[in-house]
């Protein structure tokens, strides 16, 4: 009898154990949103830098961001491989916020936004017009998960590079592009600059320095920041203090690439048809050889000149100033310069030609186009 009352006694606690168990895990559960919040401290304590305004340096609560009339969406967004996400937000319009400060986001040439890691990334202007951009709290119904506390950009159908997660700053970005005057071709140039060994993920590839290349070809601007597009249409604002801690990787996949071992791989830059700063802008040959309608001259075939002028906004010129590796110029006058045809030699490298021009106008080794006034 006395063995028996001893069982039932145990097997009495072990269910007062479980139970115990199960509600403190039941607690645990219904406060884990609260857990991630309080772990960057209360809503009044967050705080979101917005910078760039008439009146200077402004900070916005997260408790009184959330008094703002929230919306919720539904928005797309669009990975680098082309994957489409669909996903649901709840939270702030940026116009909203902006408006407290008598100003709109369609007022900037780029707006930066910047989280907790330092990743940050430029909407540039084209975007600010048209897409309603939001600063999520929620997404499809929850609140956002700890990485990505205490706010989340939602930009509708675009690249998702553009969803800036942990977000804790704003930048609005009023300087106006500069004019460009000189094409400097990405290949040529880097083809003799010291490179260095660089492991991408499993493949060991070469690459140049920024500051080196930079060096080797300076631009005169107080711009602060420059300007980048890839093949596949990616266009994208990068600090220039983060652009030139980087690299340019020459060889091996997705080249030309902006990276760096600092950044994350999602401010990496593949496939690079042209970067621009200051008044200059530098072209790959090669991706604009995949990227544009290829023309025969003369059993060459390349890139129409006119359509690399078209494509990085090259100011008009009353005569343009062609420029080979080795130092070889030629003036080339504003009326046959649409003329001209860039396409690979036999040999390593790029020449430049034009079409029914007598042949002390071609140009092996082309490196340089500047407009002439």
């Amino acid at each position: 009898m006395k063995s028996y009352t001893n069982k039932i006694l145990t097997f009495a606690i072990v269910l007062l154990l479980l139970f115990s168990t199960a509600c403190s895990n039941k607690a645990m559960k219904s406060t884990d949103n609260n857990e991630d919040q309080k772990a960057q401290g209360t809503e009044e304590d967050i705080e979101i830098s917005i910078k760039g305004l008439k009146d200077g340096e402004k900070l916005i609560s997260l408790k009184e961001l959330k008094e703002i009339e929230a919306v919720t969406e539904e928005m797309e967004s669009i990975s680098s491989s082309g994957e489409v996400k669909k996903d649901k937000v709840k939270g702030v319009p940026l116009e909203s916020i902006l408006n407290l400060y008598n100003t709109s986001q369609k007022n900037y040439n780029g707006i930066r936004f910047i989280a907790g890691d330092n990743y940050s990334i430029v909407v540039p202007k084209e975007v600010l017009e048209k897409r309603k951009i939001v600063l999520a709290y929620e997404e499809n119904d929850k609140p956002l998960d700890e990485k990505a506390l205490p706010l989340m950009v939602a930009v509708p159908d675009e690249r998702s590079m553009y969803w800036v997660k942990n977000l804790m700053g704003i930048e609005l970005l009023e300087e106006e592009q500069s004019v460009n005057s000189k094409v400097v071709f990405l290949e040529t140039a880097v083809s003799g600059m010291d490179k260095e060994d660089y492991t991408y993920y499993e493949s060991l590839d070469k690459a140049v320095k920024i500051m080196d290349f930079l060096s080797k070809f300076p631009v005169e601007t107080d711009k602060t920041s420059v300007f980048l597009k890839a093949a596949d249409g990616l266009e994208k604002e990068e600090d220039i203090d983060v652009f030139k801690s980087g690299y340019i990787k020459t060889t091996g996949k997705d080249v030309p690439l902006f990276l760096s071992p600092d950044l994350p791989k999602g401010m990496h830059v593949k496939n690079i048809l042209f970067f621009t700063y200051g008044d200059s802008t530098y072209f790959s040959i090669n991706q604009g050889l995949k990227t544009f309608e290829k023309k025969v001259v003369e059993n060459n075939e390349g890139i129409p000149l006119k359509d690399i002028f078209k494509e990085v906004g090259l100011v008009n010129g009353d005569k343009y100033l062609c420029t080979a590796e080795d130092g070889y110029e030629v003036e080339i006058s504003a009326d046959d310069i649409s003329k001209g045809l860039i396409y690979p030699r036999d040999k390593d490298g790029f020449a430049l030609m034009f079409e029914g021009m007598p042949k002390n106008t071609k140009i092996k080794g082309i490196l340089s186009i500047e407009a002439v006034k």
